[in-house]
């Protein structure tokens, strides 16, 4: 499910509940609060988590953090996609996701603005940009799978490397953060208010948030939200080195970015899926 779907959920099943909680980008933890749809929980490791990162009610806590990256399918594309500008001039058929619903997709757009001189309060430059690629008909209006990946289907998009790669061994992925746009958001996790097993639910934030669900997260290329806990070295293998993250920009203002978030779910719809059509 996408972020709004799983809050969406949530309250459509208030009065039969079949989820527990839920895993939502950054914008979507205080719209959860706004719709009233979870209860709060604060974890045991409650004050290392940076005040930015946690509703202080403990409706939500973000458990990682990811940084705005591509993946090439190197077979279709030559160079090196490491910037939205060099996205621009490659020529390459872009897949972004459900923009209208899922948070990873909206972050793309946003840190697009960012790339070309806009930001949360100025989404006009990305726009224009994705405007341009719906015109030449390079913006894909189907979601990422893995197979359309094997099947060479798209070129670009911003998600699991090695899953394609266990799929289709012979697959040559590239993966780079942004030099431009690099947007760094997390992940909050969410009770369900009406969950049917919320002391499981409590446990599982424990969990996720302890030393050991840390460094689980990290096994799964993301980047805890503590800044407390020692990662296994051999883990540095996996991850995209350190050096492409010099630029990277941290968005720690959820009122701004939820509000972005909106506008561009809102304008995605209104401007650019009529263009794909």
């Amino acid at each position: 499910m996408s972020s709004a779907e799983e809050l969406s959920t949530f309250d459509s099943e208030k009065d039969a509940p079949t989820k527990d909680m839920g895993d939502v980008g950054q914008a979507f933890g205080p719209q959860a609060v706004d719709m009233d749809v979870v209860q709060p929980y604060k974890a045991t490791v409650w004050d290392s988590i940076p005040d930015w990162a946690k509703d202080p009610d403990g409706k939500w806590v973000i458990s990682y953090l990811g940084t705005m990256s591509s993946m090439a399918n190197a077979a279709n594309v030559s160079e090196p996609l490491d910037s939205w500008e060099a996205l621009k001039n490659s020529g390459c058929k872009v897949t972004l996701g459900d923009v209208v619903r899922g948070a990873s997709a909206q972050m793309a757009v946003l840190s697009c603005a960012y790339a070309f001189g806009g930001g949360t309060d100025n989404l006009e430059p990305a726009f224009q940009f994705f405007t341009e690629l719906a015109k030449e008909g390079r913006l894909d209006a189907g979601t990422y799978s893995l197979e359309r990946m094997t099947r060479g289907e798209i070129d670009l998009t911003l998600q699991y490397r090695d899953l394609a790669v266990e799929a289709a061994p012979d697959i040559n992925i590239a993966c780079h953060v942004m030099s431009d746009g690099a947007l760094q958001s997390g992940y909050a996790l969410v009770i369900n208010k009406y969950a049917p097993h919320p002391y499981s639910a409590a446990l599982a934030v424990e969990y996720l948030l302890s030393d050991e669900g840390q460094i689980d997260r990290a096994r799964g290329y993301a980047r805890p939200i503590r800044s407390d806990v020692e990662l296994p070295s051999d883990l540095a293998e996996k991850m995209i080195p350190d050096e492409e993250y010099t630029d990277a920009i941290p968005l720690t203002d959820n009122e701004a970015v939820s509000a972005a978030c909106a506008e561009i779910a809102s304008r995605w719809e209104e401007e650019i899926i009529p263009l794909m059509n």
